[in-house]
């Protein structure tokens, strides 16, 4: 809301992170400042080289040669969609054994439908389960190519196999009956509540607030993740998001672009064990609300930090690999995996202090997605394995996309939901295509494939 008012005045912030849709909006205002010469006559020699590892970062934001923002050269992280369950519940129900097929999925759904008397599956009021549900058939949220061209996975027939299966649900009481109620925070404090047993997430859901308050609620319990399947039995496979939605802006009214510019080459050297300078490199940074990180933490908002693509995520690999060979950590304290030392040392001290321990909830989680239920551990087996592919469709949003787009999302939310209420899934996807097309689809097609023409 505030940045839409500084949008409707023109009183914008000198630096801005920014979504998508909102981006393209203020370079078409012109309220965006051109950075090319800035960022070749500013930046770090360190900034450059990690964008360099992946210079589409660079492309997906410059608009005929000009640079207009800075977003994470890291557009996607290995992951993987799960349904999570109490270990306590699983094991009532079948002795711990892992569902491989959606026939035992549904097994296990209508056991804990029974159990619970109220219902068995948590989805909230904008379907964002929808969108982690999607592999089981197939389908993706996602730009695909498909036919030589390229498609968006919300207008394509296996979504509506998607739809199909949540009504199906719905219809059996293993949905809430008044799920269109149900925001994200009422999934989470049902699940922490044992409302209901299953909750649809990616491997991180330890690391968020559903885990978090799960474990703070039971701490005489724990979560076992169960890896999606395919409803065909075939090997599943997922599309990752590799859009750079995410950019830092300069207003065209900022006064000292270059000072935005060095304090980012500053946020970045912090980001990175390696090669800091000199007045910072034996600082140790706290990143929590009040911390010395903070104000970091706000200039590193819109891009996520900008961290070496090739050590970003190899982090948990360190962290895992050096507790499982016993080690003490000392090893780690400068290691470039940046955070590798401190996912270690949270696993350790869950092992060693358990509850005990300062932000305990932490230590917990990381032991969880590494080892425990071992989630982004599993994520990173499917990654190296090749089942998950990046979308083919990394640029900013087109013009008709960004003014369309929050629209359309909308109307494809609003169309699911009634084929889901009233299992009339055939009609409303049909209405859902009519309605994409009628609302700018046709032109956003053409966009998104004069794009592609010039960047596959």
């Amino acid at each position: 809301m505030a940045m839409n008012l500084a949008f409707a005045t023109g009183d914008l912030p000198d630096v801005m992170p920014l979504y998508t849709s909102l981006a393209v909006r203020a370079m078409e205002g012109n309220l965006i400042m051109d950075i090319t010469e800035l960022f070749e006559k500013y930046a770090s020699s360190q900034v450059k080289e990690i964008f360099a590892t992946n210079p589409t970062a660079l492309e997906a934001w410059s608009v005929n040669g000009r640079l207009m923002g800075l977003s994470n050269p890291v557009n996607s992280e290995p992951d993987w969609p799960f349904f999570w369950i109490s270990e306590r519940k699983l094991n009532d129900f079948n002795g711990g054994v892992i569902p491989a097929t959606l026939s035992e999925m549904n097994a296990l759904a209508h056991w804990i439908r029974e159990q619970t008397g109220s219902y068995a599956i948590g989805i909230d009021n904008r379907l964002r389960e929808l969108d982690i549900l999607l592999p089981m058939f197939g389908a993706t949220s996602e730009w695909i190519a498909r036919d030589d061209k390229m498609v968006w996975g919300r207008t394509q027939p296996e979504m509506r196999d998607a739809w199909a299966q949540l009504a199906e649900w719905y219809q059996a009481g293993i949905l809430a009956v008044d799920f269109t109620a149900r925001t994200d925070e009422n999934v989470v404090a049902d699940f922490a509540n044992r409302r209901f047993g299953l909750l649809i997430g990616y491997s991180h859901i330890p690391n968020g607030a559903a885990g978090r308050a799960f474990i703070s609620l039971n701490q005489d319990d724990d979560l076992v993740a169960i890896p999606m399947m395919r409803a065909d039995g075939n090997p599943l496979t997922t599309v990752a998001d590799a859009g750079y939605n995410n950019v830092l802006m300069i207003s065209a009214r900022a006064q000292n672009p270059q000072a935005i510019m060095r304090m980012f080459n500053l946020g970045t050297a912090i980001s990175n064990d390696a090669n800091r300078p000199y007045f910072i490199a034996d600082h140790q940074f706290n990143t929590s609300l009040g911390g010395n990180m903070n104000f970091w933490n706000r200039m590193g908002t819109g891009t996520g930090y900008v961290t070496d693509t090739r050590l970003k995520y190899n982090r948990l690999w360190v962290a895992l690999h050096a507790f499982t060979a016993g080690s003490d950590g000392s090893d780690l304290r400068n290691n470039r995996a940046f955070g590798a030392y401190e996912n270690f040392r949270r696993i350790t001290d869950w092992v060693n202090y358990g509850t005990s321990a300062d932000a305990w909830e932490g230590n917990w989680a990381m032991w969880s997605m590494l080892v425990g239920a071992g989630s982004q551990t599993h994520a990173f087996d499917m990654h190296a394995e090749g089942r998950t592919t990046p979308t083919l469709r990394w640029g900013a949003h087109t013009a008709t996309e960004a003014e369309e787009g929050i629209n359309l999302i909308d109307r494809f939310i609003e169309f699911a939901t009634l084929a889901i209420m009233n299992n009339d899934v055939d009609r409303q996807f049909d209405n859902w295509i009519q309605f994409f097309y009628n609302n700018g689809g046709h032109q956003i097609n053409a966009e998104v494939n004069a794009w592609w023409a010039a960047n596959k």
